[in-house]
């Protein structure tokens, strides 16, 4: 998954941070890979038009219909 929008300062690897995280903004921040940062997935989705917004508040059910691919973590 490329993608540039870091938010400033970031990657910043403090502390050997080594996961990630896209807040809901859709800016991203490196973080550490504690058990407690971890989320469930992580999803790609086609390039949206300019002022179209995405819908983080989906159910499996949609996320399915609207990415184009999901990285999953297994329990």
């Amino acid at each position: 998954m490329v993608d540039q929008s870091w938010s400033r300062g970031e990657p910043n690897d403090l502390c050997n941070q080594d996961c990630g995280l896209m807040s809901s903004s859709g800016a991203w921040d490196d973080l550490s890979c504690d058990p407690g940062n971890k989320r469930t997935f992580v999803c790609q989705r086609q390039k949206i038009d300019e002022g179209e917004k995405f819908d983080f508040d989906l159910n499996v059910a949609q996320v399915d219909r609207q990415v184009t691919r999901c990285l999953y973590r297994l329990p």
